[in-house]
């Protein structure tokens, strides 16, 4: 992967599968303080998909296949909680389980010792790809293709921002969404990336039965987190 030390280092994505984090990039986890600090919650009790969008605003990304989620419901938090305990309450009773996997990303994932709540997701877990299915190559070749887009411009390069987005890919390769999951605190360079991003065709189409959407974190540069640009590391020199 050494082709790709720029995406690498700054860029993670996770197409709802928990193996990109724990191989390819868990040497970059940076320190964030903030996804630490207890807050106070209050979250009543709610279908899961709601609940993980909440989870965003505390800078935690939480990663959950859609199939795992569908139908089931949180249990209420009431408290003042580091946000990955929050979340480990509010999947109490679901028959899942959250599995930190860095400082400010946790993966969703069945709890094998759990008894079986509600409706029971038919996603086969191999090597850690749904369906068995082994997408690294191709998420790879996403994130090059991201880091490319972002470095074309100052205004979106990375290094000093903080970017979570999920994106939906057709079946020619173009981005057909992009839903930013919370403001990277610049609104122009928020309106700069989704521009950029919707604009972007990837070298190649999603294989067969890759999941979506496509979860992407951008971290700040700093903390063992690369943030190298091609273009600007070719005008340095």
């Amino acid at each position: 992967m050494t082709g790709y030390r720029a995406a690498a280092g700054a860029l993670v994505l996770a197409a709802c599968v928990a193996w990109w984090g724990f191989t390819t990039t868990s040497h970059a986890w940076g320190q964030d303080a903030g996804v630490a600090d207890a807050q106070r919650f209050d979250l009543p009790a709610q279908p899961l998909a709601d609940l993980l969008r909440a989870f965003y605003a505390t800078r935690l990304v939480v990663v959950a296949p859609k199939p795992l989620i569908d139908g089931r419901v949180s249990a209420p938090v009431h408290g003042t909680y580091a946000p990955a305990d929050a979340l480990r309450l509010a999947l109490a009773g679901t028959g899942l389980r959250a599995n930190v996997v860095g400082a400010d990303q946790a993966v969703v994932e069945p709890d094998d010792a759990a008894p079986p709540a509600g409706p029971q997701s038919t996603t086969n877990t191999t090597d850690g790809a749904p369906d068995g299915g082994d997408y690294r190559a191709y998420i790879a070749m996403i994130q090059a293709n991201l880091t490319t887009a972002l470095c074309a411009s100052p205004l979106t390069r990375p290094g000093d921002y903080r970017l979570a987005a999920q994106l939906l890919i057709d079946r020619g390769g173009k981005v057909a969404m992009v839903d930013l999951l919370a403001s990277t605190g610049v609104p122009a360079r928020d309106v700069a990336i989704g521009r950029s991003l919707r604009a972007l065709t990837l070298d190649a189409p999603p294989p067969a039965g890759f999941p979506e959407p496509v979860t992407i974190l951008l971290r700040p540069a700093g903390n063992g987190i690369h943030a190298d640009c091609p273009a600007a590391d070719q005008e340095a020199r």
